[in-house]
């Protein structure tokens, strides 16, 4: 056995810094949500939520360069949700315009399940104008883009066309028109995405 394959306590030792590494990442997100909550997000103090969370301000900077980082793990959290709704669509290759519904429907229900629209309002602005950060290793992203390029496969979406280019495009253009809505979203959203859908599916067909 070689002297440099690490020990059981050694393995251990790691797996339960992670563990506690995680711990407080959890700890100070849910400070900084609860401070979004009761202030608004650009209100919130760093110092606010490093006090509730009990850690140093550094500690919040190494989980979180910026307030906005907050908002992208709420973002991620949220997507894996939705990500679950949509996976029966996919094993199914439903339609484009099908697939999209769903979509919009699964955010929908997603922004509103907590009862903090205002707070997924911040959200959504995050994606409308700063997509690049907003798209960072994001489970939506990824099952957006590839149910495109699956479809394109099958001869339903053009093929001059990149899977990445329709997945921001479309995602761009969904979240511009939640953060166009107030709070709480009117009924009327479900239909202004409908119509958005309408003209995309057309604008992509082959």
């Amino acid at each position: 056995m070689s002297d440099k394959a690490p020990r059981l306590g050694q393995v251990l030792k790691l797996s339960r810094r992670d563990q506690q590494r995680e711990d407080t990442r959890n700890r100070v997100f849910d400070a900084a949500i609860n401070e979004f909550r009761r202030i608004g997000f650009a209100e919130a103090q760093i110092d606010e939520i490093v006090r509730a969370a009990g850690v140093a301000r550094g500690t919040f900077y190494f989980h979180f360069p910026t307030k906005e980082h907050v908002l992208v793990e709420l973002m991620h959290r949220a997507e894996e949700r939705i990500v679950e709704r949509l996976a029966p669509l996919r094993r199914r290759s439903v339609a484009v315009k099908s697939f999209l519904q769903n979509l919009i429907d699964a955010v929908i229900a997603e922004s509103m399940s907590e009862g903090e629209p205002s707070l997924h309002r911040e959200v959504f602005a995050l994606y409308a104008h700063q997509p690049t950060l907003a798209s960072r290793n994001h489970f939506m992203l990824e099952a957006v883009m590839q149910f495109f390029s699956e479809a394109q496969e099958r001869g339903e979406v053009r093929s001059d066309l990149m899977p990445s280019e329709l997945t921001m495009i479309f995602l761009t253009s969904m979240f511009g028109v939640l953060l166009s809505h107030p709070d709480p979203p009117a009924p009327s959203i479900r239909s202004s995405l409908r119509r958005l859908i309408d003209v995309f599916v057309r604008g992509v067909a082959p």
